[in-house]
């Protein structure tokens, strides 16, 4: 499977960074297997990455996912859904 970062915008205001990627050649993909793999593209480590969006494609491989990286967790807790985040963590156990 490979990884192609299509956008990726640093929103200054918001102090997050929004990400739009490819992931080609592959059928079920997981929001935390999802989020491992931006992170390795990155070579990020420290950062609080959340996946917003993972739409895969009719008929082809590739799934495409919108992410946004914060720096830390209590930034994303102001900001994003609390429905978004209990399903993350829900998914990581």
């Amino acid at each position: 499977m490979s990884v192609l970062i299509t956008n990726d915008n640093n929103n200054l205001l918001l102090g997050r960074r929004e990400i739009r990627c490819s992931f080609q050649n592959t059928q079920n993909l997981k929001k935390q297997t999802a989020i491992q793999f931006v992170k390795d593209k990155l070579k990020s480590k420290d950062d609080f990455i959340i996946p917003i969006k993972l739409l895969s494609m009719t008929g082809l491989n590739t799934i495409n996912g919108i992410f946004y990286i914060y720096n830390d967790r209590n930034s994303a807790e102001k900001q994003v859904n609390k429905h978004i985040l209990s399903r993350l963590v829900k998914n990581a156990e």
